[in-house]
C-alpha cells in the first residue's frame, strides 16, 4: 500500500498562500536536495485544480531536474471545474468521486503519493483519514496574513516522526496520523 504524504511550504505562523513570494530567499543546495529526495520518494502528484493550474503554466520552470520529474511523474488532479488537463501524464479525478479513486490510488502498489499546496484539498484528504504523513517545511518568517495550511482542519491529533533544521532556519517537521498507527485518537 502506497503513503499519500503532504508536503506545505509553510511560514512559522502556518501561512502557506503563495510560497513563490517568499520562500525563494530560503533556498540553498541543502534545502534543494531534501526537496528533492521527497520527491524522489513519490511517483504520483496529487494536486487540485487550482495548484495544477499555477503549475502546469510554470514548469518548465528554472529547475531542469525539477522540471523534467514533473512533466514525467504521474499528476492526479482533482477538480470540479476543469475538462482537460494538457499537461504530460495528467489524469482529472472529478470532485465527486475523488475520495473513493484517492484510497484506491493508495492501495495500489507503487511510491508514495505526494500533495504539495492544494490546501483544499489536504483538509478533505485529512478529514476523510487518508493522509499518512504530513511535512511542514517550516521558514523562519512570520507573514501574519494569508491562508493557513489548516484553515479549516479536522481535529487531527499528530505523532512527531522527525525534525531537521537547516543552516538556513528552515525545518522539516514530519508528523503522522495517530489512527494510522494503530492508536486510537480521541
Amino acid at each position: 500500500m502506497r503513503k499519500l504524504v503532504v508536503r506545505q511550504l509553510v511560514s512559522v505562523d502556518g501561512v502557506a498562500e503563495a510560497p513563490q513570494r517568499w520562500h525563494r530567499r530560503y533556498r540553498d543546495y541543502e534545502l534543494e536536495a531534501e526537496v528533492a529526495a521527497g520527491f524522489a520518494r513519490a511517483d504520483a502528484l496529487l494536486l487540485g485544480s487550482r495548484t495544477y493550474q499555477d503549475r502546469a503554466a510554470f514548469w518548465p520552470g528554472p529547475a531542469p531536474d525539477l522540471a523534467e520529474y514533473l512533466d514525467l511523474v504521474r499528476k492526479y488532479v482533482v477538480s470540479g471545474t476543469l475538462r482537460t488537463a494538457d499537461w504530460q501524464n495528467t489524469t482529472l479525478i472529478p470532485a465527486a468521486d475523488a475520495l473513493p479513486r484517492i484510497a484506491e490510488l493508495k492501495r495500489q502498489s507503487g511510491k508514495d503519493i505526494l500533495v504539495t499546496g492544494s490546501l483544499t484539498l489536504c483538509a478533505a484528504l485529512l478529514r476523510a483519514g487518508l493522509v499518512d504523513e504530513v511535512c511542514l517545511v517550516v521558514h523562519p518568517l512570520v507573514l501574519g496574513t494569508g491562508r493557513r495550511v489548516f484553515d479549516a482542519p479536522p481535529r487531527t491529533p499528530l505523532r512527531l516522526v522527525s525534525t531537521r533544521t537547516h543552516r538556513n532556519g528552515v525545518q522539516f517537521v514530519v508528523y503522522r496520523p495517530l489512527d494510522q498507527e494503530g492508536i486510537r485518537a480521541s
